[in-house]
């Protein structure tokens, strides 16, 4: 839901669909480039951890981005960088399966 959040803000903000598309990419590439080492901290340490650690972090990313809602400092490259670490930390919910 929060990437979807991501996505609809930057497009609310730029009308642009080419920052749209870099949303989707952004939050996308990190999931693919930190696949093995995701897998390797999957498998090295304990995966309920992992799991908290990702959930701990998104909760963190979820409250500046309301905080920066809010406040209406909201950027384009601001966006960009939540999507990239959403993405991250999508790579390593995904590796606990």
């Amino acid at each position: 839901m929060m990437m979807v959040a991501v996505a609809w803000q930057m497009y609310d903000l730029t009308g642009s669909a080419w920052d749209l598309g870099l949303v989707g990419l952004l939050q996308f590439l990190p999931a693919l480039v930190l696949t093995l080492v995701a897998g390797h901290v999957a498998d090295r340490y304990n995966r309920a951890r992992v799991l908290c650690a990702c959930m701990v972090v998104q909760a963190a990313l979820a409250a500046a981005f309301v905080f920066a809602s809010t406040e209406h400092w909201v950027t384009r490259e601001l966006l960009l960088v939540l999507s990239v670490a959403l993405g991250t930390v999508k790579a390593f919910e995904m590796a606990r399966h």
